[in-house]
């Protein structure tokens, strides 16, 4: 087993190492055109956030503030960076380290590092997205993205949406349940430290999974709700989206899902965004772009080599519990 993790490992250590740098390359990317691009037209980084759709319906739209959608970027690319950094160092050992030991000693402890969890998960998740999507079409149900309005603001609020969904799906719909429920017997100062990451239980395993089904079908629809603009397809996508995302906030902690969402949203739209500035078209028509495709060949190859060794690691804890029995 421990030269078949070595053999896969080289090529997924290496799928990793790449997508690790894209994903560091993406902060000032990002950040480099949502303030010197044209994405937003007539609307700049200075426009107010109460102008945006998010207050629409309520008493501050359009009011003035002083507030804009520069500030708020700022406000969660610190967040995002700290969360990203964070998981970089641990929670046992570095990325690096990591990395090092699948490939010298086909060591598979892959919640070691939760920024290779990260990716690990997140290429997978892309690949179950698209797998998903095909599947999908062949039975005539489309996957369809909501109508864009305008880029730049569609930008930011692609961007807030990790944070503030991990909290709602994921921190709020599993993580308080489970303290709720008792399972692990939380003492009152390790109430955050289990929220951040509640582990895998030894006991009440089918409590924390029924909870993460109902987390991810609560997501799914979501997605798919009146007023989301996304059609009937995402509704399957996103609940599977929603498993994967569940699991790893229970095995690895919020900043793993935080970090698996933000990939999915803010690193690939970073890179939408500047295929779009280059060549003066919107986001959506720049998702056809060979930069995208690119990118898109990296983490789906990713995937693969994923998939296959978090099979492997699987198969062999298993076979170590059987050889304790």
């Amino acid at each position: 087993m421990g030269g078949a993790s070595r053999v896969l490992g080289i090529p997924f250590a290496a799928l990793q190492s790449v997508l690790f740098g894209l994903f560091l390359a993406s902060f000032p990317v990002g950040a480099l055109v949502f303030f010197e691009g044209s994405l937003g037209g007539d609307i700049n980084h200075e426009y107010p956030i109460t102008h945006t759709a998010v207050f629409a319906g309520t008493d501050l739209y359009l009011a003035p503030a002083p507030v804009t959608v520069g500030d708020v970027f700022v406000a969660a690319w610190a967040i995002y960076a700290v969360v990203f950094a964070v998981a970089l160092l641990g929670p046992r050992q570095g990325f690096s380290g990591a990395l090092s030991d699948i490939v010298s000693r086909g060591r598979t402890d892959l919640g070691s590092n939760s920024m290779s969890a990260a990716i690990r998960w997140f290429s997978i998740l892309v690949a179950a997205s698209a797998l998903t999507t095909i599947v999908q079409a062949q039975f005539g149900v489309e996957t369809l993205p909501p109508p864009f309005g305008n880029d730049l603001v569609q930008y930011l609020l692609v961007m807030l949406a990790p944070a503030a969904e991990e909290a709602g799906f994921r921190l709020l719909l599993i993580g308080i349940p489970l303290l709720a429920l008792g399972i692990g017997s939380v003492p009152l100062r390790g109430v955050p430290r289990f929220l951040w990451r509640p582990g895998w239980p030894g006991s009440g395993r089918r409590r924390t999974a029924l909870l993460i089904v109902v987390s991810s079908a609560l997501f799914g629809a979501a997605h798919v709700a009146p007023g989301d603009g996304w059609s009937e397809g995402k509704l399957a996508q996103a609940a599977a989206s929603g498993l994967i995302l569940g699991w790893a906030y229970v095995r690895y902690g919020l900043g793993a899902s935080i970090i698996i969402h933000w990939a999915a949203n803010y690193f690939i739209f970073s890179y939408a965004a500047l295929a779009a500035h280059a060549g003066g078209t919107g986001i959506i028509a720049a998702f056809e772009t060979p930069l995208l495709a690119s990118i898109e060949g990296v983490v789906l190859a990713s995937g693969v080599a994923s998939a296959g060794i978090t099979l492997l690691a699987w198969n062999r804890r298993r076979s170590e519990v059987k050889g304790r029995l």
